[in-house]
């Protein structure tokens, strides 16, 4: 990056890092004036301008040196001379070796794998068929951090493994913790205010202010979450694509005497009727949950009829998890800038399996606390 980019972007990241957005506004005024105030400014610009200097991209080398290769693949494409563009692209992918290449790579294996599939259609017994099926194998094989890849088309004839939907919502949730990440800031007071600021909802047992929590946490965990306001809709929404809904009935303000009552079972129960008629798609969603979230621990006989296909989780339980996921965020926010985006993707889902807070250890955990198996009061 030339010089003047890098003092640029070197002094707003730190004169960004203010305890008020009144400052920030300040210094924003203040540039766009450019008056005399701004000339120190400036000046320290000038200053670190010289202490920069423009390094060699390696990576910028190869795409560079492929680049040839590629727009060749596309003129033989246009000319359906598909022999040469199978070629073309075998050379940009002999090229783009290493992880920092992978997500190029695996593109590039898919754009081959299409190619041969389709010589194989029109030259069936000259071996194109085990080509296609090995670029499109090696491309998922490339591309196991991000979703993007699991939703493109594979010829269906050639019966191409298929990414199954849990590991597609583990690579969803891993992409979105990326995002929030970022959203809350890299450097600066804004990450732990937004952190601190989900604790205070979710820490209390006021219903609305937990229900709140609860909404965030599953943002934290990647999920795209919801917390409906009209009645008799569930207290949180947690959901990945057609992969995993998870629906919440939450009674922070129940005391931990008795039990789960027949009236808090017919309301979670009556969520999965909510969410047919509210989610598009419901239908499809392979996974689907109500849980009960209580500070009680067993439910009351008469209510075991009506505890079919509920889920139980103990608010204790929620609040671990919250402190498990913060702890997970604070340190990949530690070691962002160090890592690559393909690296990042890797590590976030490397912590979350770890700390069993990936989509797919979440269900397992639900899974495990059918609400008609608890003790009962």
């Amino acid at each position: 990056m030339h010089p003047e980019l890098q003092a640029e972007i070197k002094f707003g990241l730190e004169n960004s890092n203010v305890d008020k957005i009144d400052e920030l506004s300040e210094l924003c005024e203040l540039f766009l004036k450019q008056g005399s105030e701004w000339k120190g400014a400036d000046q320290e610009i000038k200053d670190l301008r010289h202490g920069c200097n423009v390094s060699n991209d390696k990576r910028s080398e190869t795409l560079m040196d492929v680049v040839k290769h590629e727009v060749q693949f596309q003129y033989n494409l246009w000319k359906e001379d598909y022999h040469n563009a199978l070629s073309s692209a075998q050379n940009v992918i002999d090229k783009l070796s290493g992880d920092d290449f992978k997500g190029y790579r695996a593109l590039w294996y898919y754009f081959a794998g299409c190619i041969a599939w389709q010589l194989w259609r029109l030259y069936p017994k000259q071996g194109f068929e085990k080509l296609a099926k090995d670029n499109f194998n090696r491309s998922t094989n490339c591309i196991n951090t991000r979703s993007w890849f699991s939703n493109v088309s594979l010829p269906t004839e050639l019966k191409i493994p298929t990414i199954d939907n849990l590991t597609k919502a583990n690579i969803k949730s891993a992409e979105n913790i990326q995002t929030n990440i970022i959203k809350f800031g890299l450097t600066g007071p804004n990450f732990e205010e937004k952190i601190e600021g989900i604790e205070n909802f979710i820490s209390v047992d006021t219903p609305k202010k937990f229900e709140e929590g609860v909404t965030k946490l599953g943002k934290l965990l990647g999920f795209v979450t919801e917390h409906p306001s009209n009645q008799a809709a569930p207290d949180s929404v947690w959901q990945i694509s057609d992969s995993i809904l998870i629906i919440f009935e939450a009674k922070s303000d129940e005391n931990k005497e008795g039990g789960i009552s027949v009236s808090t079972c017919r309301e979670a129960n009556n969520h999965y009727n909510w969410a047919k008629s509210s989610i598009s798609l419901f239908d499809k969603i392979e996974k689907k949950y109500a849980v009960v979230v209580s500070h009680r621990e067993k439910i009351d006989k008469q209510a075991l009829p009506f505890a079919e296909n509920l889920y139980f989780m103990h608010i204790s339980r929620v609040r671990e998890i919250f402190e498990s996921i913060s702890g997970v965020y604070r340190r990949l926010r530690s070691q962002f800038t160090t890592y690559d985006e393909e690296e990042i993707q890797s590590k976030i889902m490397e912590e979350l399996a770890q700390k069993k807070l990936d989509p797919e250890s979440i269900i397992m955990e639900i899974e495990s606390m059918p609400l008609d198996k608890i003790p009962q009061k």
